[in-house]
């Protein structure tokens, strides 16, 4: 038992110590209203000046990047042009992320 309580102590501390080097200072992208994540994760509209801690693939999402999609289309919703889109997409650049997501029209 003691051992895996030992174990249990040491990944928990090494978890510890990863998250804490990979938000190192996220607060450049929190004063733009952004959060830190990565960039495989959906986001709006990356930021792609070094705005948070830790490697590359780690950038500042900023919230409100898919506005113009919602003001052009009442039922708007930016999507990954992989998704089912029933209105189509339309290319315009009109939601934030990669070329592969575009604003889905309904």
């Amino acid at each position: 038992m003691r051992n895996y309580l030992l174990l249990f102590v040491s990944v928990y501390a090494l978890f510890v110590l990863i998250e804490n080097s990979v938000n190192a200072d996220d607060s450049p992208c929190w004063r733009l209203n952004g959060r830190c994540q990565w960039t495989s994760e959906p986001c709006g509209r990356y930021n792609s000046a070094p705005l948070c801690g830790g490697p590359n693939n780690r950038q500042c999402c900023v919230r409100g990047a898919d506005r113009l999609c919602e003001q052009k289309y009442w039922l708007g919703r930016c999507k990954y042009t992989s998704s089912y889109c029933r209105g189509g997409f339309d290319g315009a650049n009109l939601c934030g992320g990669g070329n592969n997501r575009q604003c889905c029209k309904y």
